[in-house]
């Protein structure tokens, strides 16, 4: 796949918001606490690099 450098564009995705789902009335984080996610979700809403990400890209 031959995309150029510039016009490629990143999709980040928007951090799983526990918080939010609870003033919501959704009281989910327990669930994966439970089931030892709590690591995953630390890294999931973590750190992006675009550049570093664009750099890789085949």
């Amino acid at each position: 796949m031959d995309i150029d450098y510039n016009t490629f564009e990143l999709v980040i995705e928007q951090p799983v918001d526990f918080e939010a789902l609870r003033v919501n009335g959704f009281e989910v984080e327990k669930f994966f606490i439970d089931q030892g996610w709590s690591k995953f979700f630390d890294i999931l809403n973590g750190l992006v690099y675009p550049i570093l990400v664009k750099d890789f890209w085949p």
